[in-house]
């Protein structure tokens, strides 16, 4: 693995003419990449978010999955009250490594570094694809950006970080360790 680029700002803008999600990343060494997101790519990518997530709650924090996700909530909420989401995107790269037209995502893997650090890694199809370092906030306010996008779109996909947790099929998953990978084709 390369080393993970480090975030400055991300955006999603919905473009109902491609009925896409355009995923714009900023670095802190002034670099942006542009990506496109599909529908199909973000009901896959939910999964594995809102299971990150989860796995962010102590089993010893709370006993019943009801506990848990409202543990989660709060952990969500608290996280994102720390984002700037008033601040305007600054287009003004110094850089374009993958080009100006986004690249058409396909593939994503989740991959825990450490307590409170995952990398997110995007693929296109073919070609080189971008490792993204999250953080606890950072990972919040992707997931945040995703769900505040779902209301320009007709694409009936509800994102929900609490009902990974509630939901009994999920319940097992969510216990996977916190080394565990997931990713999708």
């Amino acid at each position: 693995m390369s080393n993970p680029q480090r975030l400055h700002q991300m955006q999603i803008i919905y473009s109902q003419i491609a009925d896409r999600m355009m995923l714009r990343i900023n670095t802190l060494d002034r670099q942006e990449f542009r990506f496109w997101l599909t529908r199909r790519f973000v009901k896959r990518l939910w999964p594995g978010l809102a299971q990150t997530v989860a796995q962010q709650v102590r089993p010893e924090a709370s006993h019943s999955p009801q506990a848990r996700a409202a543990v989660m909530e709060m952990m969500h909420e608290s996280a994102i009250s720390q984002a700037d989401f008033n601040t305007q995107f600054e287009a003004q790269a110094e850089t374009t490594p993958m080009g100006l037209e986004p690249i058409l995502i396909s593939k994503a893997r989740l991959l825990p570094m450490k307590p409170n650090l995952v990398v997110l890694a995007l693929y296109p199809e073919t070609g080189p694809g971008i490792e993204l370092a999250l953080d606890q906030h950072l990972l919040h306010a992707l997931c945040k950006l995703l769900q505040d996008s779902m209301s320009h779109t007709d694409w009936d996909l509800k994102l929900q970080l609490t009902e990974s947790i509630t939901t009994a099929n999920s319940a097992a998953s969510i216990e996977a360790p916190i080394n565990s990978q997931w990713k999708f084709h």
